[in-house]
């Protein structure tokens, strides 16, 4: 069984959260490893509920989904990759993803997530490694 640490994206930390469908090939990914998700990711469910307009039973049982997981905070180190990425990819991608990656850069960690289209260009050019279950 890994025991890597694995930066888990926005999607994947949803489908697990809320037990969709779609977590069951994931969680084989994730079993056994040091979960970690990035300061950005943790923004955007914050976002996503409040926008959504989740009450406070809903926003608790995200908060309680979210203290599984350690939460990797911003640092210059991240802001400075993330304009290396962001140089290379500026009108291509979502500068969530670009902060996202540039966190899985600064820690050396691999990265989780459903979204191959975004980050594998990155993962290519960077030098990261993506998982999904598609590439297991």
């Amino acid at each position: 069984m890994a025991t890597q640490a694995l930066l888990v994206d926005t999607d994947v930390f949803s489908f697990l959260a809320w037990q969709h469908t779609q977590a069951e090939p994931f969680r084989q990914i994730v079993e056994g490893r040091l979960l970690a998700l990035s300061f950005v990711m943790v923004g955007e469910v914050y976002y996503g509920a409040v926008h959504a307009g989740w009450g406070v039973p809903r926003q608790k049982r995200l908060s309680d989904a979210l203290s599984r997981y350690t939460i990797l905070p911003g640092t210059v180190d991240i802001a400075r990759r993330f304009g290396d990425i962001k140089a290379q990819f500026r009108d291509q991608l979502d500068e969530r993803e670009m902060w996202i990656a540039a966190t899985v850069i600064a820690h050396e960690l691999p990265i989780v997530t459903n979204n191959l289209r975004h980050f594998k260009p990155m993962s290519e050019h960077f030098g990261f490694d993506v998982e999904h279950p598609s590439l297991n």
